[in-house]
């Protein structure tokens, strides 16, 4: 296919094959030959000449701008902010800490009293709010919340992706159904609701877009293997869409935030889980209201990512370059013996 040349710089590519048909249309193979080893290498090398190049400069770009592009903390004053799984948890706690920030806040939750009640406390708190019955994890709902929240509001500044269901379901464990609840709700939502607010952010050239991860969306663990992939998922769509965001020549007027909480005293049944399993007291469990603390700073500060408590981050990039086995004889000293699954 020839593609004409146009002022606009746009990527011409041929049409992608439909997910929706994969099957029941025929497989075009690709007849391109591919390059020779030889190209592979050359290319490989170069590729990394670039990396090290990058890595210096950026380095030294990076302590430049430390000391000369020094902005204070964002203000929230009179701004929509969108968090999803308000009522309860960490999302209530995140809604409460907002409260100093002067904003207005829309609370959009499945459990419509649990967000109407904390609708209620801050309204006595002299904070405008309102709570919204939505499925973030159900596009057309999704739709439906934006129409709700410009009728009352105005444009959403601020979402806070924080719905998500916590499970404690290995591999062998949990329905079909039970699966495909959780990737909806903690992954695909992440997708309806950033595709819907981003293009009221774009249009206005302003907003930030918060992901909350987890700490486990950084490092493994195997008993709880459905939960932690979904929040690898969404550190990997948020690392994506910043990128994007980049491309589009945005950066500057659209910030996004991932943020890595520890385990948070929200859950019962969570905390009952890490006692059974003799964890509680091995681990850092942080009560809900500081770790909306630390979040919101994070925002504030327009932080491309944070681990909640600090440090654990910066820790797990280390972990993360060890050997192997190294690694294991560390999660083994710190966690023990945990009950197998299969």
């Amino acid at each position: 296919m020839i593609c004409a040349r146009v002022k606009v710089n746009v990527l011409c590519v041929r049409k992608m094959e439909s997910v929706l048909n994969v099957g029941s249309e025929e497989y075009k193979a690709s007849t391109e030959p591919g390059q020779s080893p030889l190209k592979v290498h050359l290319k490989s090398l170069w590729y990394f000449y670039h990396f090290w190049l990058a890595v210096v400069l950026g380095t030294f770009q990076t302590i430049f701008e430390f000391f000369t592009d020094w902005h204070s903390e964002k203000k929230f004053d009179g701004q929509v902010v969108l968090v999803t799984g308000g009522g309860n948890g960490l999302g209530r706690a995140i809604c409460m800490e907002l409260v100093k920030e002067k904003c207005k806040i829309a609370i959009a939750d499945v459990d419509i009293k649990a967000a109407e009640k904390t609708a209620i406390e801050l309204q006595s708190l002299g904070i405008i709010a309102k709570a919204y019955k939505a499925d973030v994890s159900i596009y057309d709902e999704v739709l439906d919340l934006r129409s709700q929240i410009q009728n009352d509001f105005g444009t959403v500044d601020v979402l806070i992706n924080n719905a998500g269901l916590v499970c404690k379901i290995s591999l062998s464990e949990g329905t079909p159904q039970d699966i495909q609840k959780v990737i909806n709700v903690n992954i695909a939502s992440n997708f309806w609701t950033t595709r819907i607010f981003l293009k009221d952010m774009i249009a206005r050239k302003r907003g930030h877009i918060v992901g909350v991860s987890s700490m486990f969306g950084i490092l493994p663990s195997g008993r709880s293997i459905l939960y932690n992939t979904t929040k690898y998922a969404v550190r990997g769509f948020m690392s994506c869409l910043n990128e994007e965001i980049r491309m589009n020549k945005l950066s500057r007027q659209i910030k996004t935030t991932t943020v890595y909480p520890l385990f948070i005293t929200t859950r019962d049944d969570l905390i009952r889980t890490l006692a059974h399993i003799k964890m509680l007291d091995k681990t850092v469990v942080m009560p809900s209201e500081y770790a909306a603390t630390l979040i919101v700073k994070a925002i504030k500060q327009e932080k491309l990512h944070a681990s909640i408590p600090h440090g654990f981050y910066t820790m797990s990039g280390i972990l993360a370059i060890l050997p192997r086995r190294i690694l294991e004889k560390y999660f083994d000293a710190v966690i023990g013996d945990i009950p197998q699954t299969f």
